[in-house]
């Protein structure tokens, strides 16, 4: 499972996003990490499906929470194969979500983008 987090907007009248962002961590091990994701975050997303950030963004901060607070939790999906672990996946999270606070408007956004987030989609 090949994956690339990304942020974009939606060409008017078409099916086509513009990628607008990128978080530093653009690769997570998806195939590694896609179970823990899904579990820390109950959210069984489908990787290169867009969606909307305004829908998915409480899943990601939940995610973070989890990982945080509850990392024993997921010690489970940690993968036998040694490609990513429970930081990994948090630094992941925190990626993604330093990267929306990025691109939205706020009196913490450095970014030249300001996207409102009801217009701001992300994939995985």
């Amino acid at each position: 499972m090949n994956c690339n987090l990304r942020l974009g907007v939606k060409v008017d009248g078409t099916d086509i996003f513009a990628v607008i962002a990128e978080p530093i961590l653009i690769r997570p091990f998806c195939n590694n990490l896609h179970e823990m994701f899904v579990a820390c975050m109950d959210w069984d997303y489908k990787p290169g499906e867009w969606y909307k950030v305004s829908e998915v963004w409480d899943k990601i901060k939940t995610g973070i929470k989890e990982l945080s607070e509850h990392p024993e939790n997921y010690e489970q999906y940690i993968p036998k194969n040694g490609w990513g672990n429970i930081s990994y996946a948090l630094v992941t999270l925190r990626s993604l979500d330093c990267c929306i606070k990025q691109t939205i408007p706020g009196e913490d956004n450095w970014s030249c983008n300001e996207i409102p987030v009801e217009y701001l989609y992300m994939s995985w």
